[in-house]
This record gives C-alpha cells, structure tokens and sequence, in this order.
C-alpha cells in the first residue's frame, strides 16, 4: 500500500466516523421525538378559570415523558464529536 492510498483510507475512514455520529445523533433525536409529550403541558390546577378539575394524573404522564425524552437526547452527548 502506498503512502497516498493509505492517507486516502484515513481520510475516508474519518468522513465515515464523520456520518456514522450524525446518523446517531438524528436517531437519537428522532426517538427523543417520538417519546415528547404531543401536546402542551395539561393545566395541573385543582380548580380555576380553566375549567379543569384535577388533572395530576395527566400532567404526571406529560412530565414522565418530556423526562423520558431529555434522557433519549442525553445519549446523543455522550457520542463524542
């Protein structure tokens, strides 16, 4: 092997590192999407002008989800540049 096609074996070995990171860091982001609550935070008031009565259950799920979500893209951190 030559000293260029070694050099050029490098060079495409780093662009493949390169795209296999970008490819990581889109999926991890496609599932952190997947797993994002689809809506606005549920109002989590006992009782006001809203109109909602207690919705704890709700905004407990939303919360679990959006941190479910933060986790998924905390993984993308760790995949180093």
């Amino acid at each position: 092997m030559t000293n260029e096609n070694f050099i050029q074996l490098c060079k495409e070995d780093r662009e493949l590192d390169a795209l296999l990171k970008y490819v990581e860091k889109r999926t991890i982001e496609e599932c952190a999407k997947i797993a994002e609550p689809k809506g606005p935070r549920p109002c989590d008031c006992e009782r006001c002008h809203c109109g909602n009565y207690g919705d704890a259950e709700a905004v407990a799920a939303w919360d679990s989800d959006m941190a479910t979500a933060k986790q998924i893209r905390a993984l993308a951190e760790k995949i180093k540049s």
